[in-house]
């Protein structure tokens, strides 16, 4: 008889397989960062981070089937035989193959015009060509790569790559300050990223081989491939306007100001990034898991999971939120000197926005469990259009306020409009905003309203009392939440759940 899946351990082990990958990537960043925008100085490194936004958008071309291909492994895998599992496998693998000349395509067009959008000298116009190109070649490598993972992932064994990409970070973060150190300069930096993504795919290649014993290419048909192809329509959509919704920042401020500002507004938002990114994998690694719920219709378990994410969602943000608005200005005056810090109340938007997207990326992540992304689609679209049209009008005068205030209204489409699809799908009333939940996000907005405030006064000069006294701010800020914010029923919700979970145990 076939082991029953522990749903909870494996969204466990797949949670710390993301935070392990995001904590040793943020130190990476921590201590590369630096080192490369030296290297590189302010305008180039703004340059180089426009850059792999700009090339980003070939990706458009992609028809995002590995994509297709987890969500429907997540959604089938308990539902179908083997051999339908690997028809799936070949039908994505052929996709990623067949999009590749249409990535090379759009990609050249945006290399060729990429100096026009940067607004930089024009010295360094062919230079800039050349980088965009390398990058697009290394978005098909990682498609390839990812692919691998997707399957990993679809099949909720996540957890089985653990430790293999945190090595790959490691590797590439110092192969990155080689050649920066080396003065191969901006080409030398983004042929690394190429050499990284054969490596990458060579790697989940084999962890695929490892732990699927059925592993192998099987039949697929005309009828699947256009299956395939509709529903990557709606992910291509989707992607088109995620990319013009979270990849348009560094353009439009490298496109309205200039490079530098870039550079600011990367360095001031690392934290919030961070965070963020701690956020995204702890819901990486559950929601795959939560998929099969809705290939069998078990509904009162997929609200019963969403509920317990968001208050642990709010939870984290407000706990490490704190400590980013309290303590930014001074952890970036140590970390790459003074006059990097954009402000007290761009800092705060720009937090905001984070806490905004982890909610509504949650959301959206359920959503696409479903494989149904139309009405989402066009609230992205129009949160897209609406974000970049307020931009224009605010930046060229407010810079970085301008943008944060532009991004945080436009979002607030998705914000609205996310939980009022599922909800739908979930066969629960289009608005279920209760009062607990209002009075978090109330007290939440409050805390860290009165932090952006306190930071001016606050100037830390010394690492070892900046760890200290981070460490004691996140302690307390997630007591106050803890004891505030949540009701007893929560609290005990959430502790039942951590009860049921085996932290040392990493296998599911």
């Amino acid at each position: 008889m076939e082991k029953k899946e522990n749903h909870k351990q494996r969204a466990y082990l797949n949670s710390v397989t993301s935070i392990l990958d995001q904590v040793v990537r943020q130190l990476i960043g921590f201590f590369t960062s630096p080192l490369i925008f030296n290297g590189l100085g302010s305008a180039l490194y703004g340059v180089y981070q426009i850059v792999l936004d700009l090339s980003g958008y070939a990706g458009l071309a992609d028809a995002q089937s590995t994509q297709v291909l987890k969500w429907t492994l997540a959604k089938n895998r308990d539902t179908v035989s083997v051999e339908d599992l690997k028809s799936e496998i070949t039908t994505g693998l052929l996709m990623v193959f067949l999009i590749a000349p249409f990535i090379l395509l759009v990609g050249g067009v945006i290399s060729w015009f990429s100096p026009s959008i940067i607004s930089i000298d024009e010295k360094y116009h062919d230079l800039v060509r050349l980088a965009s190109a390398i990058v697009i070649f290394s978005i098909i490598v990682d498609k390839l790569s990812n692919f691998f993972e997707s399957i990993l992932r679809g099949l909720n064994l996540g957890f089985k790559g653990m430790g293999y990409r945190s090595i790959l970070i490691i590797f590439g973060g110092g192969l990155k300050v080689f050649v920066v150190k080396m003065d191969f300069g901006l080409i030398g930096l983004v042929s690394a990223q190429v050499f990284l993504g054969f490596l990458t795919t060579f790697v989940f290649y084999y962890l695929v081989k490892k732990n699927l014993p059925w592993f192998g290419l099987g039949k697929t048909s005309k009828e699947k491939i256009l299956s395939y192809t509709k529903l990557s329509g709606w992910f291509i959509a989707t992607k088109f306007a995620g990319m013009a919704l979270f990849h348009s920042e560094k353009i439009l401020l490298g496109y309205l100001i200039g490079p530098e500002i870039v550079s600011i507004y990367v360095l001031t938002m690392f934290t919030s990034t961070t965070m963020k990114s701690f956020l995204d994998s702890v819901i990486s690694g559950i929601i795959p898991g939560i998929g099969t719920f809705f290939g069998k219709g078990q509904f009162d378990k997929i609200i019963l999971s969403k509920d317990l994410i968001f208050n642990l969602i709010w939870f984290i943000s407000f706990s490490i939120g704190i400590t980013v608005l309290l303590f930014n200005n001074s952890f970036l005056s140590l970390w790459v000197g003074p006059g990097n810090y954009a402000g007290s109340f761009e800092n705060l938007l720009i937090l905001l926005i984070a806490i905004q997207y982890v909610l509504f990326f949650t959301t959206g992540n359920f959503i696409n469990v479903t494989l149904d992304l139309k009405t989402k689609v066009y609230l992205t679209g129009m949160s897209a259009l609406i974000s970049i049209s307020l931009a224009f009008l605010l930046v060229p005068n407010y810079q970085i306020l301008g943008l944060g205030i532009s991004v945080l209204f436009g979002r607030s489409v998705m914000s609205v409009g996310f939980p009022i699809i599922l909800n739908k799908k979930l066969g629960l009333k289009s608005i279920s905003f209760n009062f607990q939940d209002f009075r978090i996000v109330v007290i939440s907005i409050i805390g860290l309203t009165a932090a952006a405030y306190l930071q001016d006064f606050i100037i830390v000069e010394s690492w070892v009392l900046l760890i200290a006294f981070t460490g004691s701010s996140f302690v307390f800020s997630s007591m106050l939440f803890w004891l505030i914010c949540f009701n007893s029923n929560q609290r005990n919700q959430l502790i039942l759940r951590f009860k049921s979970i085996k932290f040392f145990k990493v296998k599911d």
